[in-house]
């Protein structure tokens, strides 16, 4: 009997064996199983585990793997593992990321020799020492009264990434001490965005009226980012002695400080709120009366929208172009009369944000204003025009896109065959006869459905264009925005990272694309880095423009809004395509809330096509296409 058993445990399959041959099968797979694979192998906790988790570290290619290699070390406890873990993390010849990945790993035990190691790393300022931050970030991984004296002491650190960890660290505490460093950096003009958002936790942990006090004070530096993050705190309020705070402070000195009251009121449950607004449409700065009559169109009350129509049709572009926006929500008659008469403004951008405006209301009386538009010569006009259509459910929308088709061209021609698409589900292309042999033959019994095939009227015998992830690219106007932030170096299957692959697109099509297409790159992380100053003949510039693509290193944060503010500053482009991994994470606004709303109302009388490619689920970046007229593309 004990040598069957005996026999049995020699012949039986060895299941570390078996891990070892499915995570070396699965390298062309989905990263969610050659990560459980790696969990399964941490769980066995024998030294040739270790050993073949160490291999993963150095040898796999991507570098998400190969910290989760580590992480797996770590929480196996395996003294064999710590020990391997302490070593890199000691090791001033291995590479940073591999040494912040043992840190970090390190830090998920909690042991005191793990702390020990990582506040020893804190305390070496010398300049070779690059660990410092990444040390500090696994400090949050201990509990506060652990660490609250290292914290303390960070606060009067000279890296400002630090001192912005001390505030995220020590708001929880609500103490005065920490509260009243937050307060120097928040009203200090020169400092950082970054670290400004962090000293507002402490202030946001502690509320109550003088919070909101100091956070109002706050957002008179001038600081975008900042104010994008406070809007959202303000709005969120609901005592009422904080409420009164920031009523108080509409009369407040700086205006500034008057536009975040203006605009908070738009969202807050305030009775006297539209007294109030209709008081700041008076003020003496041009900000706040922009502010109050944009916080007007978020208040959903008839005694706004009249406001809103006295402001359209007043002598100031910036307010009727911000009331136009607002009237958008308003789907009354009295507010479709108002836009009909604005469609004949002599201001051009007033007339096309008329136009666009009028598309949201869907009111099938526009009809002939549509068809009347569709022979002006301002090609935003018509743009929104055909929008419009697309959004209204009629079989009259349907004829006259199908009759317009062969009169427009490039990126007007994409707009009608994606008009046509929403409205009849089918992707039959960009020719005028195969819509109109379909529809002669379904008009009588069609009826409207949300089922949709394809991806932007590209399919079903259209004429060939070139593609972008699959998205047509018919304009001749073009600016490419690229993320090359630091994410864009995960790998995205076949030994090839992120970036790597969209490299390789964005080659193809610029070796695609006709002569007479003029186009733009801008490349952005933190900061942004257009290629050109506006749009160049890739007749001219196509070699120029492949050296710059293929010459890309992924560095930085993801900075969304100033990478569209730049394209839009480009008179001359009409579509725009923009690929990222992430959210957004630095700029001038990182709220993706912010962002659509500013860009919707920028768009209104740009008329710019905005199609994103998302690496990965983004709804934000979804909304940011729909929003824009554009097509959104999911890529794993």
């Amino acid at each position: 009997m004990k040598a069957l058993l005996l026999l049995f445990l020699l012949l039986a399959p060895d299941e570390l064996s078996e891990l070892k041959e499915k995570f070396e099968s699965e390298k062309s797979k989905l990263y969610a199983q050659r990560i459980s694979t790696i969990q399964k192998i941490g769980r066995l906790k024998t030294d040739a585990a270790i050993d073949f988790l160490e291999r993963i570290h150095n040898t796999d290619r991507n570098p998400s793997v190969r910290r989760y290699a580590l992480t797996c070390m770590a929480t196996s406890r395996h003294p064999r593992a710590l020990q391997k873990l302490y070593d890199l993390a000691a090791d001033p010849r291995a590479d940073y990321t591999s040494r912040s990945s043992a840190l970090n790993a390190l830090a998920s035990t909690k042991s005191k020799k793990a702390f020990d190691l990582i506040v020893t790393v804190t305390r070496d300022r010398s300049p070779a020492n690059r660990l410092r931050m990444s040390a500090y970030s696994s400090l949050q991984r201990f509990p506060l009264k652990q660490t609250e004296s290292i914290w303390r002491e960070a606060l009067g650190d000279s890296n400002i990434s630090i001192r912005g960890q001390a505030f995220r660290a020590l708001a929880p505490l609500k103490d005065p001490e920490v509260l009243r460093e937050a307060r120097d950096v928040l009203l200090d003009p020169k400092a950082t965005s970054s670290i400004k958002t962090s000293a507002v936790l402490p202030w946001k942990a502690v509320g109550g009226p003088e919070a909101v006090r100091v956070l109002l004070e706050a957002t008179a530096t001038g600081d975008s980012r900042l104010k994008a993050d406070l809007l959202v705190y303000f709005s969120s309020l609901t005592k009422s002695e904080e409420i009164d705070e920031i009523v108080t402070a509409r009369s407040h000195r700086n205006a500034g400080v008057r536009a975040m009251v203006a605009r908070a009121l738009g969202k807050l449950d305030v009775e006297d709120a539209i007294k109030y607004l209709r008081k700041m449409l008076r003020d003496g700065s041009e900000v706040v009366r922009v502010a109050a009559v944009e916080a007007l169109g978020e208040r959903n009350e008839p005694e706004c929208e009249e406001l809103l129509h006295k402001e359209a049709e007043g002598r100031n572009v910036e307010n009727a172009l911000t009331a136009i926006n607002g009237l958008s929500k308003f789907k009354s008659k009295k507010t479709f009369k108002l836009l009909e008469k604005l469609t004949r403004s002599r201001n051009p951008d007033i007339r096309i944000s008329a136009f666009d405006a009028m598309g949201d209301l869907m009111d099938p009386e526009a009809l002939p204003l549509y068809k009347k538009g569709l022979k002006k010569k301002e090609w935003q006009i018509r743009a929104a025009i055909i929008r419009a259509l697309g959004k209204l459910r009629e079989k009259e929308s349907i004829d006259i896109l199908i009759e317009r088709m062969p009169k427009e061209k490039g990126r007007l021609q994409v707009d009608i065959a994606q008009a046509l698409q929403k409205l009849t589900g089918k992707a039959l292309g960009y020719e005028q006869k195969l819509w109109k042999s379909w529809w002669k033959a379904k008009k009588d019994s069609f009826v409207f459905t949300d089922k949709v095939e394809g991806v932007g009227g590209a399919g079903g015998g259209g004429a060939a264009a070139t593609t972008y992830y699959g998205v047509p690219v018919l304009s001749e106007r073009i600016i490419f925005c690229l993320d090359i932030s630091g994410s864009m170096s995960s790998s995205a299957g076949g030994g090839e990272s992120r970036l790597e692959l969209a490299k390789k697109e964005l080659g193809n099509v610029i070796k695609a694309l006709g002569k007479k297409v003029y186009i733009n790159l801008i490349f952005f992380e933190t900061t942004i880095d257009p290629w050109q100053k506006k749009l160049v003949s890739l007749s001219r510039y196509r070699p120029q423009a492949l050296k710059a693509v293929k010459a890309l290193k992924t560095r930085g944060g993801t900075n969304i809004y100033d990478t569209l503010e730049m394209a839009f500053e480009d008179k001359d482009v009409d579509t725009i395509y923009l690929l990222s991994d992430g959210a957004p994470g630095s700029g001038k606004i990182v709220d993706t809330t912010e962002i659509l709303r500013e860009i919707r109302k920028k768009n209104r009388s740009r008329q710019i096509i905005i199609n994103t490619i998302s690496l990965g689920s983004s709804s934000f970046m979804r909304d940011l296409a729909e929003q824009n007229g554009g097509n959104y593309v999911e890529k794993k």
